[in-house]
């Protein structure tokens, strides 16, 4: 804008106002496209979401880490989430049986027990050679997925069923998947965990990290329904210490999260 000179200060105050709500203008504009542009780029931590399917990938990318269960999931998925620079751990339950898979009638005469609260799940026996190869197998098929890791769920069957075929069972099953080369993250799993390391001195051969469940949230049942911990520091710093002491990747998991 040219504004002429003359005697009018007014015209020229006018002049130099309309110059500086430009100026300002233009500053707000940039600034706005480069919060906008930084908020696209920022990449959230850390996912947990197992009720995802493939659906979901576009807004996956928007974490650095997931958890997902990639029987519901291809190939070409998995790589789509890589090209945006996002880590996959798949989702195995090698301690209960949903009756939701396709597997669950060919194993379900393997059940020892109702999971409680969990009307679909039932614990499952792994002390049984045949769900011990089935879990290897399922573990291969995964990785041929070209997943990044493992997140293992329900080792809890040994705090189930404290019995020693239960705790051998879990390690042949263990063993084989962290054969493979890949992260396992063992989710909860406490008493068999702690078990495991105070008779062998190290779990390195098993896990490289563990997950831990509703630290700063709690589950209600029978509904499911999710609450904040009105205390959980002590709590959440106790469980880092002893997984730091063990030597463990500490991961905390706010029990269900939906994808942002």
């Amino acid at each position: 804008m040219k504004c002429k000179s003359g005697k009018n200060r007014r015209k020229r105050n006018a002049c130099f106002f309309l110059g500086i709500l430009s100026l300002v203008t233009v500053v707000l504009c940039l600034s706005v496209s480069c919060n906008a542009d930084r908020r696209k780029a920022q990449k959230y931590e850390y996912g947990v979401f197992l009720n995802a399917d493939r659906t979901a990938v576009p807004k996956l990318k928007n974490y650095e880490t997931v958890v997902i269960d990639a029987q519901y999931f291809s190939k070409k998925d998995i790589r789509k989430l890589h090209a945006g620079g996002t880590k996959v751990y798949s989702y195995l339950n090698i301690g209960s049986i949903e009756n939701f898979r396709s597997y669950y009638k060919t194993y379900e005469h393997l059940a020892i027990g109702d999971y409680e609260n969990w009307e679909e799940e039932k614990w499952v026996n792994v002390a049984d050679k045949d769900w011990q190869e089935f879990m290897d197998t399922l573990a291969g098929k995964l990785k041929k997925k070209g997943v990044d890791g493992f997140f293992i769920d329900n080792c809890d069957v040994y705090d189930y069923a404290h019995k020693k075929d239960i705790f051998d069972g879990l390690t042949v099953i263990l063993k084989k998947i962290r054969a493979m080369g890949k992260p396992v993250v063992v989710n909860g799993g406490d008493i068999y965990v702690t078990a495991y390391q105070s008779r062998y001195g190290s779990a390195a051969d098993i896990m490289t990290g563990v997950n831990q469940e509703s630290v700063w949230s709690r589950i209600l049942q029978p509904k499911h329904s999710i609450r904040r911990k009105k205390r959980s520091g002590s709590i959440s710093a106790s469980i880092c210490r002893h997984a730091k002491r063990m030597e463990w990747m500490f991961i905390c998991w706010n029990t269900r999260q939906t994808i942002n």
